[in-house]
């Protein structure tokens, strides 16, 4: 079996564990692909997939690694993470997620394909570019003038801007922002974390809760279950749908930026 994991290109090597488990729990809620998805068999296999992974790295089957790519020990990486006994309330929403150990487990490319094979299984990892470019003020409508994150895994750098995007002027005086990485990574928060890094990185301000739901429209990311016209759906570790307003958006932008 292939899987394919889509990761934008400055997430590196370091591929989070429980992407891997998500693939293959969806591969298996739908019969590789050939039924639709099952929400009850999503969450079922999800959790088994988890222990699996988690199980290997542990044996020392599956060579995992930290944040950086550093190959590391799965006790210690677990260790260190020290899990809050009680659900995170994420957001205003009130919305709640458990850690579990995955949470704190990384692996490289070659040490998971490395451990696969003997069962016939690849993971192909696509790496999604992205280009980070500046952003225009609102106009009277709320509207943002801008380019946006560039990245669907078939786009090169300095292509056009998609139909319906403006082409901003260059801001200039881009007030200063700090970014400040989660310990967790529940929910949504890792893909809006690279996001971010890409903004601060490439000396942008700090994006909006509106540039960040047109970015995840172009980026996908298997976290996000469908946008909406004020928010998404995304994924929680349970495998069920929480929605994510403007608000809450904002709120975990201004937690990872503060």
């Amino acid at each position: 079996m292939e899987y394919t994991l889509r990761l934008p290109v400055i997430a590196g090597d370091a591929i989070p564990l429980f992407i891997v488990a998500d693939a293959m729990a969806r591969s298996d809620a739908t019969g590789r692909g050939t039924l639709a998805l099952h929400g009850p068999t999503l969450r079922e296999r999800r959790s088994t997939r988890n222990a699996q992974l988690v199980a290997a790295s542990k044996n020392g089957t599956l060579i995992v690694c930290d944040s950086e790519g550093v190959a590391t020990s799965a006790g210690a990486l677990i260790h260190a993470a020290r899990f809050p006994t009680d659900p995170l309330t994420v957001g205003p929403s009130g919305k709640v997620h458990q850690f579990t150990e995955i949470d704190a487990l990384f692996v490289r490319s070659k040490h998971l394909n490395d451990w696969s094979q003997k069962d016939g299984d690849f993971f192909r990892v696509i790496d999604m570019p992205v280009q980070v470019v500046e952003f225009g003020p609102q106009d009277e409508h709320g509207v943002f003038a801008y380019r946006g994150f560039v990245g669907s895994g078939d786009e090169q750098a300095g292509t056009q801007p998609p139909a319906g995007t403006v082409e901003a002027a260059p801001v200039v005086d881009v007030p200063a922002w700090n970014l400040t990485q989660p310990k967790r990574f529940p929910g949504y928060a890792k893909p809006l974390y690279l996001l971010l890094q890409a903004a601060y990185i490439a000396k942008q301000s700090r994006p909006t809760a509106r540039e960040v739901i047109d970015a995840f429209a172009k980026l996908r990311p298997i976290e996000i279950a469908q946008i909406l016209p004020n928010g998404f759906d995304y994924y929680d570790a349970k495998g069920n749908t929480k929605d994510a307003t403007l608000g809450a958006i904002s709120e975990s932008i201004r937690r990872m930026t503060a």
